[in-house]
């Protein structure tokens, strides 16, 4: 482990691969991260650099008593966001419910040369707060012919506020303050997923756990274990009343009840396996 790795709390996609690699001891790369975040096992983090502009909410249970302005997450929870505009900058985490997947998409196919992701969420794209369940909806102020954008005025006016169906959307070259057809305040993608320190651990570990399992269940069975097991079989046996003086007519009918749940196994192997139960 890097001696850096301590004291920094968040790392670079390039960081975060280079630390997996070295940990597992495999080649780990950008793209696999992002999968990584994709597939539900890795937390990433957004760091906006400049300001951007976010209504603030939370998640509540999807009922009549819900206020604000309400967008639905599914059949039992809904967004309650205030109707009020603030500024934000930093680094949150990317909760994965909105267009922020088509972000992480978008930036896989960056990487390996792929097509455009053009899709995009009806609903916006979100950030939560890394230490609360403060929840944002990345929004920008719609500008009028002649306008000009002063936040002081521009929160005041909640209807003309919109919002994108992903975080930065580079494929339309957009950006959060649209004037006159041309796109100002625009936020570089170069660096803008990172990983906290603590989520890239908690994969390292579920990634470890996982091969740790994998390689139990490949283990052959020690001669104490595999005694053991033939005596619960034939402690089971003996209680469903299975003659094993007879195995093959007792083999058929655990085949057919292995068939009853899905499973198939020949005679002769429930067979050989309960003269050994029956010898052990």
């Amino acid at each position: 482990m890097s001696k850096l790795f301590n004291f920094k709390n968040w790392l670079t996609l390039d960081e975060s691969a280079n630390h997996l690699t070295t940990r597992l001891k495999e080649p780990v790369t950008q793209v696999d991260i992002l999968q990584l975040v994709l597939d539900g096992h890795l937390t990433l983090s957004v760091n906006f650099v400049n300001t951007v502009y976010a209504r603030k909410g939370k998640i509540v249970p999807h009922n009549d008593d819900a206020t604000g302005f309400l967008i639905p997450i599914n059949g039992h929870e809904i967004f309650s966001f205030e109707d009020k505009i603030y500024q934000i900058s930093g680094i949150y985490d990317l909760p994965m419910i909105g267009g922020e997947i088509y972000d992480c998409e978008h930036k896989i196919q960056k990487l390996t040369d792929g097509p455009l992701v053009l899709k995009s969420e009806a609903r916006g794209a979100f950030v939560k707060s890394h230490d609360s369940e403060i929840y944002y909806q990345i929004v920008y102020y719609v500008l009028e012919e002649n306008e000009r954008f002063d936040f002081y005025h521009a929160q005041k006016k909640i209807e003309k506020w919109s919002w994108h169906g992903r975080l930065f959307d580079d494929v339309n070259i957009h950006s959060f303050i649209e004037n006159r057809g041309k796109f100002c305040s625009a936020i570089p993608r170069n660096d803008i997923f990172v990983v906290h320190r603590d989520a890239l651990k908690k994969c390292e570990q579920l990634i470890n756990g996982a091969q740790e399992s994998a390689d139990q269940d490949d283990k052959p069975l020690s001669t104490r274990e595999r005694n053991t097991l033939l005596k619960i079989i034939g402690a089971l046996c003996k209680a469903q009343e299975l003659d094993l003086s007879k195995p093959y007519k007792a083999a058929e009918i655990i085949r057919n009840n292995l068939e009853l749940v899905g499973n198939s196994m020949s005679i002769e192997t429930i067979a050989a396996k309960l003269e050994q139960a029956k010898k052990s």
